[in-house]
């Protein structure tokens, strides 16, 4: 599949595709936040933002973005026929996930198999460069209720072992989330990552640092600012650690 050339972009050598995987689920309308606001709100938020500060980088041209709604149901954002994007046309497409998958359940595994999915069409295309890589950003409040965990285990296996050797990062977004779960699915971080997620001061937020698992709540299972800026950062860095 090949595209045409992206009017105004830069010519790069290599292309990081950013995946964000974002619960739209039924909890995710919990008002446990500093302005009363939805957890989808500031999750919307939260990735706008993110998108906002790599559009200003020097990088911004390397980057492919891909969004991944889910509750029970499973959207996956599509423009010109394309399920990748870059930001500038990202961000004018984000969307409040309980917007899009209208809550209900939560459908992990059947989340990242769409991310699967994506790889493969983001592999195939021919008018970006050869060197690709992938990170993936999986927020959630709640735990698998469709499948099984073993399920999401299988499902985030089959990520991490594709040919694009992808990151897989994982953000709570509240008490009722499978924090175990998502610490078993995380990459583990290599040095540079480290080092980084170190500078921005996020390392200390995470509970294992040999995992990339971020608990985006305190301990009440609130969203408070100070979670909502280590989410941010946490993001910001594992995207530009890889290119």
């Amino acid at each position: 599949m090949i595209r045409p050339e992206i009017p105004g972009s830069m010519p790069v050598s290599e292309v990081e595709l950013l995946v964000f995987v974002m619960d739209g689920s039924g909890s995710m309308s919990e008002t446990c936040t500093p302005d009363g606001r939805s957890k989808a709100e500031h999750l919307y938020d939260i990735v706008h933002g993110v998108l906002n500060r790599l559009m200003n980088s020097s990088k911004k041209d390397v980057f492919r973005i891909s969004f991944v709604y889910f509750s029970d149901t499973i959207k996956v954002e599509e423009i010109n026929n394309s399920c990748y994007f870059p930001i500038d046309i990202a961000i004018s497409n984000l969307r409040n996930p309980l917007d899009v998958v209208g809550g209900g359940s939560t459908a992990i595994a059947d989340a990242l198999a769409k991310v699967n999915e994506i790889f493969d069409k983001f592999s195939e295309d021919e008018g970006i460069p050869e060197d690709k890589k992938a990170t993936v950003f999986l927020f959630t409040d709640g735990q698998e209720n469709v499948r099984g965990k073993d399920d999401v285990i299988q499902e985030a296996k089959k990520l991490l072992t594709y040919p694009l050797s992808p990151v897989i990062a994982t953000i709570s977004f509240g008490s009722d989330a499978d924090e175990s779960l998502l610490m078993e699915i995380a990459s583990k971080p290599n040095d540079r990552q480290i080092r980084h997620l170190d500078i921005s001061g996020v390392l200390s937020e995470l509970p294992d640092t040999n995992k990339l698992y971020l608990q985006g709540h305190a301990s009440d299972g609130t969203i408070t600012r100070r979670k909502i800026e280590a989410i941010r950062n946490f993001v910001e860095t594992l995207s530009v650690t890889r290119t």
